[in-house]
């Protein structure tokens, strides 16, 4: 596929171009008009949890920085872990994983609901676990493969 090709792609396959204005006020880095991409700390109103969110919509795929030089063509991507309030006044309290829940509403706030992205799950010995309860969804820049029929996932 040829660069103009994949630049085509990128933009019907895109990340949302505007955020609604209930994530933008919650914007903590990336300045408004950056799209989809910055740091969020959000409440899912579907469990009403704090939700710290990094999202990239690829830009920062080829940097300077030797270890985040990635190959190939940017990917989207936003990391979540749940953010509790308690936590954020310096009381200790065990992290928590976000919930299936949390990662729909997250997937449908930063992509269209009709797009499909990826939640890995890579062979253990490549695993690369920095933050245990932060879970990650990607999406390629070309068309997403599907999945199974819906009464099979």
């Amino acid at each position: 596929m040829k660069c103009r090709e994949i630049i085509l792609l990128k933009r019907e396959y895109a990340m949302r171009q505007r955020l609604s204005e209930a994530i933008e006020l919650c914007r903590l880095q990336g300045g408004s008009g950056s799209g989809c991409y910055g740091t969020f700390l959000l409440v899912c109103p579907v469990t009403n949890r704090t939700l710290y969110v990094i999202a990239s919509d690829g830009r920062d795929w080829h940097t300077a920085e030797e270890d985040l030089d990635l190959p190939g063509e940017p990917w989207e991507h936003i990391s979540a872990s749940v953010r509790d309030p308690d936590a954020l006044v310096g009381r200790r309290v065990a992290p928590e994983t976000p919930t299936w829940e949390e990662m729909c509403w997250l997937k449908d706030a930063f992509w269209d609901a009709d797009e499909c992205v990826i939640q890995f799950h890579p062979p253990r010995s490549e695993y690369v676990n920095a933050h245990q309860t932060c879970l990650h969804l990607w999406k390629p820049p070309y068309p997403t493969p599907c999945p199974p029929r819906a009464t099979l996932v």
